[in-house]
């Protein structure tokens, strides 16, 4: 049974890095976009929802960090039986 915990908690960080790679893909992205757009258009709520939607991935690349610190902490901690 050990094994299979370890083995799961292995698939859930390389998921969780995957995710955030990916996430960091999106907000490189996400600028690179939104400074093209600032530069060619006048239109103030695309200009406004870019940064928007930049803080929310910042947002959630940090949950999955605070999620996977959780993950590392709680594989560390002892086990007490009784």
């Amino acid at each position: 049974m050990g094994d299979n915990f370890k083995s799961k908690n292995s698939l859930n960080n390389k998921l969780i890095n995957i995710t955030i790679f990916t996430l960091c893909l999106v907000i490189i992205f996400a600028i690179i976009v939104g400074v093209i757009i600032w530069q060619k258009t006048d239109n103030l709520k695309l200009i406004i929802f870019i940064p928007i939607g930049i803080l929310g991935v910042l947002f959630n690349i940090y949950l999955l960090f605070k999620e996977k610190d959780k993950r590392e902490k709680q594989r560390k901690k002892p086990c007490r039986r009784i």
